[in-house]
């Protein structure tokens, strides 16, 4: 009996140490409080400092009707999310590669090849949104405890 109210004693001191280096935030998908390990100003300057590494490898296609029309696009559809406070960047990487990714933080990028391919619009859309799903809450603090899994 004696052990059991001293392991109790010692998880309630553990918790009144650690409480408040813990972070609770709202899940913007379930409407719920969960626990997040990263704050959202920290997963928006992790996603920027991502950013200048990714222009700084690949560059930035500098054609202003494109990004126009890139950016309007992915506006519209991250309007839609759950995460719609969120201020999003969309960038056109200048790479031939058929490809589009996110990093944290409402960071979207699409690269020249993968643009010049698509037929319309529609198709534009849809890339989009799967980019932006793929930062949903939670997945960032995910990532972080299990540095090997992939977004799902």
């Amino acid at each position: 009996m004696e052990m059991r109210f001293l392991r109790l004693l010692l998880f309630l001191c553990l918790a009144v140490v650690t409480g408040p280096f813990t972070g609770c935030a709202k899940n913007y998908v379930t409407k719920r409080r969960q626990f997040k390990l990263i704050s959202e100003k920290t997963e928006i300057e992790i996603g920027r400092k991502a950013k200048e590494e990714i222009i700084k490898e690949y560059g930035s296609v500098k054609d202003l009707e494109w990004q126009i029309y890139l950016d309007q696009v992915g506006q519209r559809i991250a309007k839609a999310t759950d995460r719609s406070n969120l201020q999003y960047d969309f960038t056109i990487v200048n790479s031939e590669e058929l490809n589009a990714f996110a990093v944290p933080g409402g960071f979207v990028f699409v690269t020249r090849g993968l643009l010049h391919e698509m037929a319309d619009e529609a198709e534009l859309a849809i890339v989009s949104a799967m980019k932006l799903r793929t930062w949903l809450p939670g997945t960032v603090s995910r990532c972080f405890k299990r540095p090997a899994s992939f977004p799902r």
